[in-house]
């Protein structure tokens, strides 16, 4: 977030500091969404979408992932080949 200010403003967010600090308001979108459909629709926040991508995954894309859901799971609707990168970053 810090560095997304500094590039689109050239202001800079004080260590230890917020965006507000600088007169910046800097809203994630995936959280305005939530609020949204939670406001007008009801809908309990119960998931996010996630990104599985790299030389190691085979079906790599976007996924409207349940919280809760294990990382194994992920690593297989991924097709996660281990022996490409032994190491997963998340």
């Amino acid at each position: 977030e810090k560095q997304l200010i500094q590039i689109l403003t050239g202001r800079e967010v004080p260590s230890g500091g917020i965006p507000a600090d600088v007169g910046i308001v800097c809203q994630n979108v995936a959280t305005a969404a939530a609020v949204a459909e939670a406001v007008d629709q009801g809908r309990p926040l119960i998931g996010r979408i996630t990104t599985l991508t790299g030389d190691a995954m085979t079906n790599k894309g976007n996924f409207d992932v349940l919280f809760g859901t294990p990382v194994s799971h992920l690593l297989a609707v991924g097709g996660y080949q281990p022996q490409k990168h032994e190491r997963v970053i998340m």
